[in-house]
């Protein structure tokens, strides 16, 4: 019996595994849209790369050369039929079902820096930590789910920059790829942010969606009875501890390290403000934390 070579046994192995997930993410869409998502998905798993240039290798059609094939993805990809948003929210459909109230979704904004790609499109300035300079590259808002010990999943994902025709602000872009989770989602789990996130229209957009958020605050606020926010902070009792256990680094390697954390909180209530996302007079009732 001849066997398979392996590269080809691995692909086949792989469409085996995928084909259920492959037919549930591409749904919605027609024939050529739902072979190019199965073409693009094997191909970066096989190549471990999103380059086209070495995905198209592992990808099987009637092409004759490497080029064609190289030709055929790149057209269907700038396509004026291709749709995002039906791929996103049949993402997010999937990834519900391992959501519950209890799941932390985290929230960040990062930046990829391309120093040296001069071709790339509506490139803008932002900051690298690598070089402590301002290079030209892309924010991206990446919204994922904590699920189980440590695992994430991601569920949304997209590149924005102050170039981008259609962009109007970081904020807007926060309050579309939230609004588009949320969405599907609906009020489960709890949005978890930095203190980049610090912000009163970023606040009343999730009090409009009733999401439940936790904010690393660095600003002082009025709340009822003309109290200030960081007075409360300072003199706040910490009654609650509960030891964990934290990676630091130590020469190369981590080492595991018991920390007793001392914890409480108090419920607080924010003065009326005007919200223009349901567009109305609204205070918020709230939970300050202190360690």
């Amino acid at each position: 019996m001849k066997r398979q070579p392996r590269q080809k046994l691995a692909s086949s192995l792989i469409l085996n595994y995928l084909s259920t997930f492959l037919k549930k993410l591409s749904r919605g869409y027609d024939k050529p849209r739902r072979r190019l998502i199965r073409d693009v998905i094997v191909g970066i798993l096989m190549s471990a790369s999103v380059k086209i240039s070495l995905m198209v290798k592992y990808i099987e059609d009637n092409c004759q050369s490497l080029r064609s094939r190289e030709k055929r993805i790149s057209r269907q990809l700038m396509s004026l039929r291709w749709d995002e948003d039906v791929l996103i929210r049949n993402h997010l459909q999937r990834a519900s079902s391992f959501i519950d109230d209890f799941t932390v979704i985290a929230v960040d904004i990062s930046d990829i820096s391309k120093r040296y790609g001069y071709c790339f499109e509506y490139m803008s300035r932002v900051y690298d930590e690598s070089s402590d300079s301002f290079v030209d590259g892309y924010w991206f808002l990446i919204i994922s789910a904590v699920i189980g010990k440590g695992k994430q999943v991601v569920l949304y994902a997209f590149p924005f920059g102050s170039k981008v025709p259609g962009f109007e602000s970081q904020t807007k872009e926060i309050e579309k790829g939230v609004s588009k989770v949320a969405n599907v989602i609906g009020n489960k789990g709890l949005w978890v942010m930095d203190r980049g996130f610090d912000s009163i229209l970023i606040f009343s957009f999730f009090c409009a969606f009733k999401l439940r958020f936790l904010v690393r605050i660095y600003k002082d606020r009025s709340i009822s009875g003309g109290k200030r926010l960081i007075k409360i902070g300072e003199s706040m009792s910490l009654p609650y501890s509960r030891e964990i256990v934290v990676k630091r680094w130590n020469g190369r390697r981590r080492k595991k390290e018991n920390v007793l954390v001392s914890f409480g909180f108090r419920e607080i209530q924010f003065e009326e403000r005007w919200n223009p996302y349901t567009r109305r007079h609204q205070g918020a009732r709230a939970y300050t934390f202190g360690l």
